[in-house]
């Protein structure tokens, strides 16, 4: 049986399936911490359930999430920051 991929990439079901037969699944996770336990893949981003703004230091800036830079149990998350005013 040949899978046919779908043409139709405006709507977001079309782009699910486009990513699904393309081998490019992926998911949203969210938390209010970096991944302490688990299993963590380089390249894992996990955002941040409630964003606040930082300010102090040298500049203010939004914390987004945590992204894994090495892999392992619970791997290396390092933060992900948005500048801001």
């Amino acid at each position: 049986m040949r899978i046919i991929p779908p043409k139709y990439t405006d709507d977001r079901l079309g782009l699910a399936l486009r990513a699904m037969y393309e081998g490019r699944l992926h998911g949203s996770m969210s938390a209010a911490t970096a991944p302490t336990t688990g299993s963590g893949a380089q390249g894992d981003i996990v955002r941040n359930s409630n964003p606040t703004k930082v300010t102090g230091g040298a500049f203010n800036y939004v914390l987004f999430g945590w992204i894994c830079t090495v892999a392992g149990d619970p791997g290396t998350w390092e933060e992900m920051r948005v500048p801001c005013a």
